[in-house]
């Protein structure tokens, strides 16, 4: 029974960074996009893009909630899985309006947190992470019924 627990939770765990690291490589790739347009002023990649990825993103968002929902595996301690990580990934975006220590900017969560500074609100990193908590609080509520 342990090693079931412990396999479904690694498996929600690997999940959960695949988005994440997922959203962030995309944020980057945006980055690069904007910046050879504004360099080429080749502008037709980027608008494709910018309206390709939120459309995709949703759709693979979706397909990640209706299975987790529909597979049993979606138990309590996945769903603290996707709660914590996904509240670990607003606060590293949100950290961009509050001071930022320097000890931490040559850090992963530094780096993160740079690329989400120059992407803004409307970063797949920010808004896959806000998706990731709102599943864990979910399936919380469901754990409870």
């Amino acid at each position: 029974m342990r090693s079931t627990i412990a396999k479904t939770l690694g498996l929600h765990f690997i999940i959960v960074l695949f988005a994440l690291g997922l959203a962030y490589l995309i944020d980057i790739a945006v980055l690069a996009l904007e910046d050879h347009a504004s360099s080429t002023f080749q502008f037709l990649p980027r608008i494709l893009v910018g309206l390709l990825v939120p459309l995709l993103t949703s759709f693979l968002m979706l397909y990640l909630a209706w299975y987790l929902f529909r597979s049993d595996s979606f138990r309590q301690p996945s769903s603290l899985v996707y709660l914590i990580l996904g509240a670990i990934g607003i606060v590293i975006f949100t950290s961009n309006f509050v001071p930022f220590p320097i000890w931490l900017r040559s850090t992963v969560i530094g780096k993160i947190q740079s690329t989400s500074s120059r992407v803004g609100f409307d970063s797949i990193f920010y808004w896959v992470s806000c998706y990731l908590l709102v599943l864990g609080v979910i399936g919380k509520i469901r754990a409870r019924k």
